[in-house]
This record gives structure tokens, sequence and C-alpha cells, in this order.
């Protein structure tokens, strides 16, 4: 999690620095959107892993012929 915070903040200094301001500042919102897509997938895997667990111990009490919560 630091990695990204320092490559934000690296990002940020250099279109400070920069004659270019708005690329540099383009380079971080793209970076930043990627991640965030890549944090959604990892999320909708656990959600659906956790679905999947779920559905398994219902069908478990099932068979052993208790109600599922």
């Amino acid at each position: 999690m630091f990695g990204k915070e320092k490559d934000i903040l690296v990002h940020k200094l250099k279109a400070l620095e920069s004659k270019d301001a708005h690329t540099e500042l383009n380079k971080l919102f793209d970076e930043l959107a990627k991640a965030l897509s890549e944090k959604e997938r990892e999320l909708k895997q656990v959600v659906l892993e956790q679905y999947h667990l779920q559905q398994a111990a219902d069908g478990v009490l099932q068979i052993h012929g208790q109600p599922p919560e």
C-alpha cells in the first residue's frame, strides 16, 4: 500500500516541477483509475467466493436437516 502512495506523491511532485503539469496529472489519474479497477475486480472476486461458500454451507446444513441461516 505504501508503494502506491509513494508513486502518487512522486507523480504530484513531477507535476509541480514539470512545464507540462497537465500531462503529469493525467498520468497520475490514469494510474489511479487502473489501481481502482484492480481493487474493484479483487472485491468482486471476494464477494463471489463468499457467496459460493455461503451457498455450500447452506447446502450442507440442509443435508443434515438444519435450516440455513
